[in-house]
C-alpha cells in the first residue's frame, strides 16, 4: 500500500482529532514523528509535530473530508 502525506499538525492531540475523523469515514491514518520528535515527546509531552499519512488512493477524498469540516488544510507536501 502506497501512503502519501495528508497533514502535518502541531501536536499529538490536534493529530488524534484528525485521525478520529478519518475513522470515522474508515479512512486508514499513519501518524508518523521524526526520531527527535519521538525523543522531544518524552521530555516536552504531546507538543511536537506529526505527520498523518493516508492511502494515496484515499488521499482526495480525506483531503475533501477536512476541507468539508473546514479543519487545517491539507499541504501537498510529500
Amino acid at each position: 500500500m502506497q501512503w502519501k502525506h495528508l497533514l502535518t499538525t502541531r501536536n499529538d492531540i490536534e493529530a488524534s482529532l484528525v485521525e478520529g475523523v478519518l475513522a470515522g469515514a474508515d479512512i486508514p491514518v499513519a501518524k508518523v514523528k521524526s526520531a527527535l520528535g519521538v525523543l522531544l515527546t518524552a521530555v516536552m509531552g504531546p507538543n511536537v509535530e506529526v505527520k498523518l499519512m493516508v492511502p494515496a488512493d484515499r488521499y482526495e477524498e480525506a483531503k475533501s473530508l477536512l476541507e468539508e469540516l473546514e479543519l487545517p488544510e491539507p499541504d501537498e507536501a510529500d
